[in-house]
């Protein structure tokens, strides 16, 4: 389901609550605007970031509502700009006892902006969240991703050799070399 509204209003919460009826959802994907990020005007924030990160931790409160016991929360970020990284904030605050945060996947992109005397901005975080015990999460069995490495190794006669792992890990590549592993459906545990 899209929606196309206000998801900081209890009125669309309470809309999507009615089409549900009885039903919640096991996963929410989000992915909100950075803040002042991109020059346009869906991504202009006009609060300071400590006010911005607090929005944020209310429309996640918001919309957890109607997330399943188990269920699993996304939420796009990014680490922000010198003096407003709202995003951090958020991720400092919005955890309670029935809402925590199970990893932060970092996406290592091929395309990027800077300037001249620094680093390059290659890479954007998302926030993986699970309502409830994440060891009975009852949507997914594995939000692993999977990243080629090719490491220089030294067998047992001290000569180099090229080794490669095909291991999990918490971020992933824009690389050819890179895949996300299948997303298997669990069986719900029955009521």
């Amino acid at each position: 389901m899209a929606i196309n509204g206000d998801s900081t209003s209890q009125e669309v919460v309470d809309e999507v609550k009615a089409y549900l009826g009885n039903s919640n959802v096991p996963l929410i994907a989000t992915d909100p605007p950075y803040g002042n990020i991109v020059m346009q005007d869906w991504d202009r924030v006009k609060v300071s970031d400590d006010e911005y990160a607090d929005q944020m931790v209310q429309w996640t409160r918001l919309w957890s509502q109607i997330l399943e016991q188990g269920g699993a929360f996304y939420v796009w970020g990014g680490l922000g700009l010198p003096n407003f990284r709202p995003f951090i904030k958020y991720l400092t605050r919005v955890e309670d006892n029935n809402f925590k945060m199970s990893n932060l996947v970092t996406w290592s992109k091929k395309r990027a902006y800077g300037v001249q005397n620094n680093y390059l901005f290659t890479r954007e975080e998302l926030a993986y969240f699970t309502k409830g015990n994440r060891r009975n999460r009852s949507n997914f069995t594995s939000h692993c991703l999977r990243t080629k490495e090719v490491m220089a190794v030294k067998t047992a006669s001290n000569q180099p050799r090229a080794s490669s792992s095909d291991g999990p890990t918490c971020g992933w590549t824009s690389t050819r070399y890179s895949r996300v592993n299948s997303i298997r459906p669990r069986s719900h545990p029955e009521s």
